[in-house]
């Protein structure tokens, strides 16, 4: 199946299982048309993840990450001032989160590196060494010029664990959550080291576009993070950087425990709790403006 994405043409394949439980059952959710695409979302009746089927192949998936994704997505042709003061923003809040929880840090990963500026505000914090993951080659690109070890892959890294690893909003954009949580705790994280996680909350943010192949609310966050062997320390539901009304992420802080009990949190509610969600989200934004969005954080943040 190929459909057109801005002027290109995508491989997209149907998923029939879900790519947290495996479960075969669902129901259709939600449809969004978005650059010259219809973006379908099914709803597992099992865990009750949400997650993009049709969506495109793995291989469409790399190649638009690497050369397509910040032209299509992000409508720029490099990294925007716009940008910058939100990933400036969201990574001192990540920051604070970490030094709540962390009291050091050696070494640092961050997959979805993106400006770096989650490298450099953790490190301004703990004076770690940091290395981050990143396949757009304009972000490499940026973070090499800031002074950053940046790599395209986790097949590029040289050996060694990590203590602290950090992925803020890649986990939506991965077809096999599960199984790449399990390969960074196997291969990457130490045993005491911790995993910090932030998405986009199914039941505060938008969400269904085309780069976010999965939904996850705080249950089923918790849900992935159990089956692939960790336990979940704190989980935030938070509007940093950006509102003080709505919550628009998750952030989980998790660390490795081997064999975990897993809850299955269902498909109940699921429709209803994104209904209120977004109904609150839109009545915030009438009802109070400057509250429910904020101004765009300033660029303070440390440099090389």
């Amino acid at each position: 199946m190929e459909q057109s994405l801005v002027g290109s043409s995508v491989e997209l394949v149907d998923i029939s299982e879900c790519p947290v439980c495996g479960s075969l059952s669902r129901s259709p959710f939600e449809s969004v048309r978005e650059n010259e695409r219809t973006v379908t979302y099914q709803l597992c009746r099992s865990c009750g993840t949400v997650y993009q089927s049709p969506r495109m192949t793995d291989d469409s998936l790399r190649s638009y990450y690497e050369a397509e994704y910040v032209t299509q997505h992000q409508h720029a042709t490099g990294v925007t001032e716009k940008e910058l003061r939100i990933q400036a923003g969201r990574a001192r809040n990540l920051a604070q989160m970490l030094t709540s929880e962390i009291s050091s840090v050696e070494r640092h990963l961050d997959i979805g590196s993106s400006t770096g500026s989650l490298m450099l505000a953790i490190k301004g914090e703990y004076g770690n060494e940091a290395i981050g993951i990143e396949p757009a080659e304009v972000y490499r690109a940026y973070c090499e010029a800031r002074g950053l070890s940046v790599v395209p892959d986790l097949e590029s890294l040289s050996e060694g664990r990590f203590d602290l690893i950090t992925m803020a909003h890649v986990l939506e954009h991965l077809p096999s959550p599960v199984d790449y949580l399990c390969e960074i705790r196997e291969k990457w994280l130490t045993e005491a080291g911790a995993l910090l996680v932030e998405v986009p909350n199914l039941y505060g943010h938008p969400s269904v576009e085309i780069p976010h192949i999965l939904c996850f609310s705080a249950g089923t966050l918790s849900y992935a993070l159990a089956r692939a062997g960790y336990e979940v320390n704190r989980m935030m539901r938070h509007g940093s950087p950006r509102s003080k009304l709505i919550p628009l992420y998750l952030t989980a802080i998790a660390r490795p425990a081997g064999e975990v009990g897993a809850r299955r949190p269902g498909p109940r509610l699921v429709r209803f709790k994104r209904r209120i969600g977004i109904a609150w989200s839109r009545f915030a934004s009438r009802a109070a403006p400057g509250w429910a969005w904020l101004p765009l954080p300033d660029l303070e943040e440390t440099q090389e």
